[in-house]
């Protein structure tokens, strides 16, 4: 009997550290979810709109906007732990806290956020793509590249989600050892001082603040972080969100200080005469190749291409699911020929349409980013709270809080929308 109680003792403690072992895999899975969300195309857009404030003001803002969305995602959590496992979408949390006229903002919002996400991208890697084959000795035109880009893997989002997926594994690994090559190479080449020298110039604030918000967006990801844990482990929930939140700050911060220790401010081969060229993007990654070391410029160019194409397929796919799901399109030749259409024209015609877009792209992308991460999450626990919902997991925060959350992120949303670009 004895014999017998010592074996399901054993029994019940390798089961527990099975599980244990299984929910700290799972967490640390989760804060590398929550981070390749963040840190997307909107990477490379950074060092374009820091260039025109000086670095230490660069820094705090971009801590500022990192606490307000670190704030946004635990609210974003608060607000998931009330919903049922089968309906926590960020619409389903809309349309419940804020009836129907929530779940349709959060539609328009998230689908024309896509749309300008995927015109980022569009336009981004055709400028990327045209340089590379030019410095190979091929004069391409950047629209021309633009058009092969999405054609190509335009194609790949209509085969399927399995051909995406699998591609996308190779890439998003592949994404990971670049950023860290890039920086490890580059660091020989950066010039502490020229950091410092940098100050404030043109539009910064209206620039910088709606990027920076973009760069921090990865609430959407929560409901599945929630499923994929579990509503009982929301202490472990919200640990990843704050350690997924704080690396990419981390790895921003050393990204454009770097780039701003190599390229200067003013000058010939600075960042004026990045913003001042018809391809901002290419510019920048070209003055970088001239000026650091040729193992850094591979990786540089490696990360830029990697990053782009990962981030377009994803946003390519979630559109492509949108699109065919909204309009009942059917996944035969001609439902997808349509989907394909419906996806893709209205980003290309952005592209052709408005010249130098990656950055005003992301810019407008900005505008319905804040809305549905910022604003959304605010109100929606203000709501929660007024409803008196209760949850295991609780936000420190007041009435006055949330609604004043809210306000900040209307005001970045106008201030995106309105904001003239001076590049």
């Amino acid at each position: 009997m004895h014999f017998v109680h010592n074996r399901v003792f054993v029994y019940d403690r390798n089961c527990f550290l099975m599980e244990s072992s299984m929910l700290r895999a799972k967490f640390i899975g989760s804060i590398f979810l929550i981070m390749g969300s963040a840190i997307g195309a909107g990477i490379l857009a950074l060092p374009l709109v820091t260039s025109l404030g000086s670095s230490i003001i660069s820094l705090i803002v971009m801590f500022f906007m990192a606490i307000v969305m670190l704030y946004t995602g635990l609210m974003t959590l608060e607000v998931n732990l009330s919903m049922h496992k089968d309906g926590n979408s960020f619409s389903s949390m809309a349309e419940r806290y804020l009836k129907i006229p929530g779940k349709i903002v959060c539609w328009i919002c998230f689908i024309m956020l896509l749309y300008m996400v995927l015109a980022a991208y569009v336009e981004g890697m055709g400028s990327l793509v045209s340089g590379l084959l030019g410095k190979l000795g091929f004069t391409v035109s950047s629209l021309a590249c633009s058009l092969a880009f999405t054609a190509f893997f335009g194609t790949a989002v209509a085969i399927g989600t399995f051909f995406v997926d699998t591609l996308n594994k190779f890439l998003f690994s592949a994404k990971g050892v670049f950023i860290l090559l890039s920086l490890l190479f580059i660091v020989p080449d950066v010039q502490p001082g020229q950091i410092l020298s940098y100050d404030m110039l043109g539009n910064y604030w209206t620039q910088s603040l709606p990027i920076f918000a973009t760069c921090f967006s990865y609430q959407f990801i929560i409901p599945s972080i929630v499923n994929y844990l579990g509503k009982e482990n929301s202490s472990y929930i919200r640990n990843a969100i704050i350690l997924g939140s704080f690396l990419p700050f981390f790895i921003y911060a050393c990204w454009f200080l770097f780039i701003q220790g190599i390229i200067p401010q003013v000058g010939p081969e600075s960042f004026v005469a990045v913003n001042n060229s018809e391809e901002p993007l290419s510019k920048m990654l070209e003055f970088l190749g001239e000026k650091a070391s040729p193992w850094a410029t591979w990786m540089l160019n490696g990360f830029s291409n990697v990053t782009m194409t990962t981030s377009f397929l994803g946003v390519a796919l979630s559109l492509f699911d949108f699109i065919r799901d909204g309009f009942h399109l059917k996944k035969n030749v001609q439902g997808k020929v349509a989907t394909f259409l419906i996806t893709f024209v209205p980003p290309v015609a952005f592209v052709i349409l408005v010249p130098k877009g990656f950055v005003l792209a992301l810019q407008y992308s900005s505008m319905f980013t804040c809305v549905l991460v910022i604003v959304l999450p605010a109100l929606m626990l203000w709501k929660k709270r007024q409803e008196g919902v209760e949850t295991v997991y609780k936000v420190p925060a007041s009435d006055s809080i949330l609604l004043g959350v809210a306000a900040i992120g209307v005001v970045l949303a106008f201030q995106s929308f309105f904001n003239k670009l001076p590049i």
